[in-house]
């Protein structure tokens, strides 16, 4: 293998970029994913104690498509070269200007990068023609880039550029010189905002999750003890609205939690509530929740109604026969759903250049963990007595299938708001999510189960006091 290195001072920082090429034809990148290995097979074990044998089929199948899709991102076999570049991330062009005008060494320093960025894009275009002699298929330019701040190293994620030999585009002799500005430029226009981008996402994700930790404990505790046999309309709604309260009131009253620590500049020079409230991302998180948890209790619990002849019967006031201490509940659960299915996501796109075999396992994952997260939650509420089923077995195996089809699509929606969305934008990206599980559970309702629907404006225990949750007091639900 020969392996050559190159280190250029880029700035007083002490930055520098590597440069490794490997003619090596099949070399094991740092993501596993251009390694060269035999396909191996092995047996996965899953739940054993199933409730029934049509869970049991179910899960198989979700985890023997996972299974056979990461074989095909980790066990791939290629012969390409790749150009290994890490360097810390550039700065801003114009701050690049403001510094090198205070000190010399910076302004030669800046010279030297773009003499050999020029030298790099060469070495790359001589790579391409040695693929061409060698007969490779292609040239994988790897960067990955890390910020140092003072003894702290925090390394960002690593992007690829695939160069196929054959194709056109890499006939030109400037091919390299191109690829590398590409990533110069990436790197020019987000160095400064990308941790920021990122870090009020996942930091509001680390709230909701964080926060979750807190909910769940007060309703295991609700459920465990059996609290709620003695509760009444009124603990219904003290406990559901006061849960739901600090989530919806957080962008407002602590933005800092969600918004400020990722960005230093704005640390040290402005406030984050100078931030106008609708740009915040924790609050179009909150929005694009509240939309489709509304949605979800307002329209599809009919469904289960129907369809899995479900039913409420603890004393609440209703909005469309579901009770309201519901629809402030969804609002908690889906929000820890949903930030943790963000993570699994983002580190399934982190993780694995951009192809065929990943988009078929993302896929499967999200099937995975859609069915699941509907699993564990039916488990979970199963020693809450006032929510009931015809068959509750069924209920484990079917029902969660039919309550994941609501995570099937909001899930990967959900992930695509970010910083850079509007508020409209997404409403949009709500009310879609909402209309696509719709029309998903109403074929499903048609087609597969055949069941009328019934809407109705009071639940049954409206009517009759003896369907209202245990203990019995006489008085309707």
């Amino acid at each position: 293998m020969l392996t050559s290195s190159k280190k250029i001072t880029q700035s007083s920082s002490s930055s520098s970029i590597i440069i490794i090429i490997d003619h090596h034809h099949h070399r094991s990148s740092s993501m596993n994913i251009l390694s060269s290995s035999s396909s191996s097979s092995s047996s996965s074990s899953i739940f054993r104690d199933a409730l029934n044998p049509l869970f049991l089929k179910t899960m198989t199948s979700l985890l023997g498509l996972s299974f056979t899709s990461s074989c095909f991102l980790i066990t791939s076999s290629s012969s390409s070269s790749i150009f290994q570049i890490s360097s810390s991330p550039y700065i801003d062009d114009n701050k690049v200007e403001s510094s090198s005008k205070k000190t010399n060494s910076s302004s030669s320093s800046n010279s030297v990068r773009d003499e050999e960025w020029k030298d790099l894009g060469s070495e790359i275009d001589s790579e391409i023609l040695c693929a061409k002699r060698e007969g490779r298929s292609k040239v994988v330019v790897e960067y990955s880039s890390s910020s140092s701040s003072n003894e702290t190293t925090t390394t960002n994620k690593t992007r690829r550029y695939v160069i196929n030999v054959n194709d056109e585009t890499a006939q030109d002799c400037e091919m390299g010189e191109n690829i590398l500005y590409k990533i110069r430029r990436k790197d020019l226009i987000s160095s400064s905002s990308s941790i920021k981008k990122q870090s009020s996402v996942i930091l509001t994700e680390r709230f909701f999750l964080s926060y979750g930790i807190f909910w769940i404990t007060c309703f295991a505790l609700i459920v465990g003890l059996q609290w709620f046999l003695w509760f009444d309309k009124i603990h219904y709604i003290v406990v559901c609205v006061g849960l739901a309260t600090p989530l919806l009131l957080q962008p407002f009253v602590a933005p800092s939690l969600t918004e400020a620590g990722g960005d230093t500049t704005a640390l040290l020079t402005s406030s984050s509530s100078s931030v106008p409230f609708y740009r915040r991302f924790s609050f179009k998180a909150n929005v694009w929740i509240a939309i489709f948890s509304f949605i979800g209790n307002y329209w599809y619990t009919h469904y289960f109604y129907s369809v899995l002849k479900a039913q409420y019967t603890f004393p609440s006031w209703d909005v469309n026969g579901v009770p309201i201490a519901m629809f402030f509940a969804t609002h908690f659960y889906f929000t820890f759903y949903h930030a943790l299915s963000n993570t699994i996501i983002r580190k399934i796109l982190n993780s694995y250049e951009y192809t065929n075999s990943r988009t078929a396992f993302l896929a499967t994952v999200i099937l995975l963990i859609s069915y699941v997260t509907a699993y564990m939650e039916t488990l979970t509420i199963s020693g809450f007595t006032c929510y009931t089923f015809e068959n509750r077995s069924m209920v484990y195996a079917l029902g969660s299938a039919f309550y994941g089809i609501y995570f099937i699509v909001s899930f990967p929606m959900y992930y695509r708001v970010n910083e850079n969305t509007t508020l409209w934008d997404t409403i949009i990206s709500s009310l879609a999510t909402g209309m696509m599980v719709l029309l998903l559970l109403d074929f499903v309702r048609v087609f597969v189960v055949g069941e009328d629907l019934n809407i109705r404006l009071l639940r049954p225990c409206k009517f009759d006091a003896t369907l209202t949750c245990a203990p019995f007091t006489g008085s309707y639900c």
